[in-house]
């Protein structure tokens, strides 16, 4: 086995042996024909803490309307608060 030492910031790049996404691309792939069989749109928003994701979905409800089932499937798994902001446009929030 190579040590990799370092003398300061370097990029490279680790070879594996295994897909380490496989099972979840698998999965998306799944649901993906799920979802199109049902004729569900799906929208998928990620992004680091405070960089506008709870405003973004927040402006989408009110610009959808809520003549249209919304759900949405909040991941944040310690505090409610985005939730809740959620919700309050009238959106069903689903806490994963």
């Amino acid at each position: 086995m190579k040590v990799l030492k370092s003398n300061g910031p370097k990029i490279f790049d680790i070879e594996l042996e295994k897909d380490l996404l496989s099972k979840n691309r698998s999965l998306a792939k799944e649901n993906r024909k799920r979802f199109d069989r049902s004729n569900v749109l799906t929208i998928d928003i990620m992004g680091s803490i405070g960089s506008g994701k709870t405003s973004l979905i927040k402006a989408m409800l009110r610009k959808l309307g809520m003549d249209k089932a919304v759900v949405v499937i909040a991941g944040d798994l310690t505090i409610t608060i985005d939730a809740e902001r959620i919700a309050e446009e009238g959106a069903q929030v689903i806490k994963k």
